[in-house]
């Protein structure tokens, strides 16, 4: 296990935990955290490309950094490394004003690459979504070769 934060690019930054929940781990979501009026802690840490450390075919990558994926998986992108990955999961939030990559947005960039996708999501089809709801969703992608 490396201590590291994941991002677009190496160096430092502050880690949010939500005070009410202490397995909660972010820096994308704390916006939204303090904006809702909940405690937050913060601890720096360092961040760094995922890229650097993906030097060989990788079968599957599972992503869930509470906002950063998109982030990330365009690191991946640029980077060239995208190419190694056969399957990938990662878990995608959507929070409007605060984490704000559409999930079209993720899937377009994975299918660019390559990969089918599927989306499964714990909402229901009648729940309303407004401007302040927190939605979140599995992204399921694979090569078929």
């Amino acid at each position: 296990m490396l201590a590291y934060a994941l991002g677009k690019e190496d160096g430092r930054a502050q880690f949010y935990v939500d005070g009410a929940e202490a397995t909660s781990g972010s820096r994308a979501t704390v916006p939204y955290q303090k904006n809702k009026k909940r405690a937050v802690h913060s601890y720096p840490v360092d961040v760094r490309k995922l890229s650097s450390f993906i030097t060989e075919p990788v079968d599957l990558l599972k992503i869930d950094i509470e906002g950063g994926e998109s982030d990330v998986l365009e690191e991946l992108r640029v980077a060239d490394k995208l190419k190694l990955v056969k399957a990938t999961q990662l878990e995608c939030h959507y929070i409007p004003g605060f984490v704000t990559k559409r999930l079209s947005e993720v899937l377009a960039l994975l299918e660019g690459e390559g990969f089918t996708t599927f989306v499964s999501s714990p909402s229901l089809p009648h729940e309303a979504v407004g401007r302040d709801a927190l939605r979140t969703c599995m992204v399921f992608a694979w090569r078929d070769s």
